[in-house]
């Protein structure tokens, strides 16, 4: 694999995995009441899907949690595989322990 398309898988998995993050942080902070406004007030598709989701927020949280350990383990995986391709096996381990912190430290945390 070549380094840069590497990094550019990497970083987009990150960016979907903050994604993830954000929007299940969205959802848990969208009130009933700021909801059932909007649908009151707008009267768009938009506004009643998101009464929907913060009415019943589990399939979506669940959902969202589901797609960001797939991009996590999806990471861990392309980030071996490279080092096996450019270093000996102890980058493997050092990337298994070091990787998956790291991708809950940007991703998690910082959004």
């Amino acid at each position: 694999m070549r380094d840069a398309m590497v990094f550019a898988i990497l970083v987009g998995l990150a960016a979907v995995a903050a994604f993830c993050s954000l929007a299940e942080s969205a959802i848990a902070r969208v009130s009933r009441t700021k909801a059932h406004h909007l649908v009151q007030e707008r009267k768009t598709r938009a506004a009643r899907a998101l009464l929907r989701m913060v009415e019943n927020p589990a399939p979506h949280a669940n959902a969202l949690l589901l797609l960001r350990l797939l991009v996590y383990v999806a990471g861990t995986v392309v980030a071996v595989a490279w080092a096996l391709e450019r270093w000996d096996g102890a980058a493997e381990a050092i990337l298994i322990g070091g990787l998956t912190p790291l991708l809950f430290v940007i991703c998690e945390a910082v959004p």
